[in-house]
């Protein structure tokens, strides 16, 4: 058994601080491997994969949605809010122009949390502005605990710049 690993090992081990993916054991492994794909998409800022990746995404019909008490249907994680917790401003800017078609900004997840929600608890103000200036932005959606994405803010500075 050797000691050490190789590049490939250790980079697919590195873990991303905070990132939050919610995985149920009936969940698909084509799931599972979308997913990963996007989070590695995400983390790279490879332009060319999220597009190819993106271009087949699809939101969540009503039916599907991830405030839904069905416990055995699983929703794909929104690709703005993994992208708010683990990819580049420049990144998350190409999401919102190239897929906001496709890409629901208020989306919620099994917590009820936005992307807006993400990046006040992170403390990612860039994100927050870039967030605040879209069109459908909803700043007052309160997730499964009834706080805002203000009451979920990192520090001050998030809380002031959300006021």
């Amino acid at each position: 058994m050797s000691i050490t690993s190789s590049k490939a090992e250790q980079h697919s081990r590195t873990s991303v601080p905070n990132l939050k993916i919610d995985t149920k054991r009936d969940s698909t492994i084509e799931e599972s491997l979308k997913t990963y794909q996007l989070l590695e998409a995400l983390r790279s800022g490879d332009t060319t994969v999220l597009s190819s990746l993106l271009s087949n995404y699809s939101l969540p019909t009503s039916s599907q949605s991830s405030i839904t008490s069905d416990s055995n249907h699983v929703i794909p994680p929104s690709p703005l809010i993994l992208a708010v917790q683990c990819a580049t401003m420049t990144t998350i800017e190409f999401i919102i122009t190239n897929f906001s078609h496709i890409i629901e900004i208020n989306q919620r997840d099994q917590h009820g949390n936005t992307a807006l929600h993400y990046a006040a608890k992170s403390g990612r103000i860039d994100i927050i502005d870039l967030l605040m200036k879209q069109k459908y932005i909803n700043d007052t959606i309160t997730n499964h605990e009834g706080k805002q994405p203000v009451e979920v803010a990192k520090n001050r500075e998030v809380v002031n710049f959300l006021e």
